[in-house]
């Protein structure tokens, strides 16, 4: 026998046994129909924009006084987004927007950045 005539004969006696080791079968998935209503309950809340990623600007932090005269100033220059203070030991901070893409707050960032220099993105996560 020679060497091609050898590796012919390996090749296909490999072929016939992963033939023959071949199994055929199939799956049954059982699950609880719980899981269906959760995951519809989730797709109604992302859509509602109630969980998720959002992205607020902040203006300010620092004290109540401050936040105060900032959330003033930021009123009486744009109105396209609203702005609210926000407590946070021990800060007192001027978030602007409600985003829920990066794309919109990284535009509104540069327009109020304008009459803001030091403003910057918060990601915030939300799970309500």
């Amino acid at each position: 026998m020679t060497k091609k005539t050898f590796a012919i004969a390996t090749i296909i006696l490999n072929i016939c046994l992963m033939q023959s080791y071949a199994q055929q079968g199939t799956v049954t998935i059982e699950q609880d129909p719980q899981i269906m209503n959760l995951i519809n309950k989730r797709t109604e809340l992302n859509k509602a924009n109630k969980l998720g990623t959002t992205y607020r600007v902040q203006l300010y932090s620092g004290t109540n006084g401050g936040a105060s005269g900032v959330i003033k100033n930021y009123t009486s220059l744009f109105s396209e987004w609203p702005g609210t203070v926000k407590y946070d030991t021990p800060n007192y901070k001027v978030w602007v927007g409600k985003f829920s893409d990066r794309l919109a707050a990284e535009r509104a960032l540069m327009a109020i950045r304008k009459e803001f220099p030091n403003a910057f993105l918060v990601k915030e996560n939300r799970s309500r």
